[in-house]
């Protein structure tokens, strides 16, 4: 008797070491774990911040598959929006051409938020207003900060200091929708023809 179950308990094991999926609602099981109906869970574990450990969690429309979104890139981190500031110190009058923030253009997108310049600018003509344009750009692989006060220049040929507040997002939690541009035909106020594709 003793022998038999032992045969029984091999055969049970057997075939759930062959036959490893599980359906909850469904007799024929896609997966290790096939669950057709609501997911609840009543305790989780959580984290008091961001950590490069944690990877995220998404569900594929199509498949209905739960899948791991790996957010960490070739440099390591692991962090969807990263807040940065660079303060450029004695640049030639306020002119940055293209400094070089060695960030990896294919790991992330980056933003300048926001600058400021410590000097006081004049026009170059004594005349003109100076539009700031201050802007990321992409070359060689890598993102460039440009910043400039167009047709301005400093009492002092150097020591100014330009702080440029960037976000580097991680492009794996970013979609790029296409641009969208409008003729404003002279007048202040305007409308985009229709929502932008892909919002």
């Amino acid at each position: 008797m003793v022998k038999m179950k032992l045969v029984f308990s091999f055969l049970f094991f057997l075939s759930l070491t062959c036959f490893s999926q599980v359906g909850i609602g469904t007799n024929t099981p896609g997966a290790t774990l096939d669950v057709n109906g609501n997911l609840k869970i009543r305790t989780v574990s959580g984290v008091s911040g961001i950590s490069d450990n944690i990877d995220r969690l998404a569900i594929d429309t199509e498949t209905k598959e739960v899948k791991v979104v790996r957010t960490k890139t070739s440099t390591g981190s692991a962090f969807s929006m990263n807040y940065l500031v660079y303060y450029l110190n004695n640049t030639n009058e306020d002119w940055v051409r293209n400094f070089n923030t060695k960030i990896s253009a294919a790991d992330y997108t980056v933003v300048v938020v926001g600058s400021a310049f410590d000097q006081n600018l004049m026009a170059n003509d004594d005349t003109d207003y100076n539009p700031i344009n201050v802007y990321a750009f992409k070359e060689g692989g890598t993102w460039r900060i440009s910043a400039d006060y167009l047709s301005g220049r400093t009492h002092v040929v150097t020591g100014g200091q330009w702080k440029i507040y960037c976000l580097a997002i991680n492009n794996r939690v970013l979609k790029t929708i296409p641009s969208v541009t409008v003729n404003m035909k002279g007048t202040e106020n305007g409308s985009a023809p229709n929502p932008p594709a892909g919002l």
